[in-house]
């Protein structure tokens, strides 16, 4: 579950940018709870409650600015990630100091009318929480279990695929050896996010950030390292779906 927050002086912006960062999420078939605050004082002590991984954060705002609240939450977590919400272009360079993720403009450039202004701003709405969930998950970790009751943890993104080797299961791992561990091909998929992972057949399945490219024609994935790996038949609709959705969410 992605905690967020939106933190506005605004209750029709506060709204309007829940509802769409909302869409987004059950769009992406992504949990995740979108909480509004109408001041940055309400934030914070909210977040030091309980933390939130993520701030939609407008820079303007009566009694504590958005750089105000950027500099309190600095203090007390550097893993929340900010993006700012603002009015005035020329304000961006001075949050640089804060390590925000994006820039969300209130305002659309004066050369669109309020229909293509509209448009503009949602689209960027939509084109930042989509980076944002791609770095959410490039950072999220599993545990997998060893013999001896060891475990080691690895950050999703770094698993390129995995292929059962008799009654077991190996991890392929960026830039580490192979792990090998007893268990079925199918409990290992189920602990992976859908949105980047796929099963192309019944014994090995992929980070669909290492696939280059899939021909459905001749039902075959082209691997980054240049492997190709066949794509079942009875697969072909499972697994187009789901790079058609990787690559209209995560593709571009």
């Amino acid at each position: 579950m992605i905690k967020i927050s939106v933190c506005d002086d605004s209750p029709v912006y506060l709204e309007k940018l829940r509802d769409k960062i909302t869409g987004i999420m059950e769009n992406c078939r992504v949990r995740c709870s979108v909480s509004v605050f109408p001041s940055g004082k309400e934030f914070l002590k909210q977040h030091g409650e309980t933390p939130f991984d993520v701030i939609f954060l407008d820079i303007k705002m009566p009694d504590m600015d958005g750089f105000k609240v950027a500099e309190k939450l600095r203090e007390i977590s550097e893993n929340t990630v900010i993006i700012f919400v603002t009015t005035e272009d020329a304000m961006v360079y001075d949050s640089f100091s804060f390590q925000p993720f994006d820039f969300i403009p209130k305002i659309p450039p004066s050369k669109l009318n309020p229909k293509e202004g509209e448009d503009f701003i949602s689209a960027r709405i939509e084109k930042t929480v989509k980076r944002l969930l791609h770095r959410l998950l490039a950072i999220e970790k599993i545990g997998i279990d060893l013999p001896y009751n060891e475990q080691v943890y690895i950050p999703v993104r770094n698993i390129l695929f995995l292929k059962t080797v008799g009654n077991y299961v190996e991890y392929t791992v960026k830039e580490k050896e192979p792990i090998k561990v007893r268990r079925k091909l199918d409990e290992a998929m189920n602990e992976l996010d859908p949105n980047l992972f796929v099963r192309l057949h019944k014994s090995y399945g992929a980070n669909m950030d290492y696939i280059k490219k899939i021909d459905f024609s001749q039902l075959t994935a082209v691997l980054k390292d240049g492997s190709l790996v066949t794509i079942s038949r009875s697969r072909k609709k499972e697994v187009e779906a789901a790079y058609i959705e990787y690559l209209r969410h995560f593709g571009g």
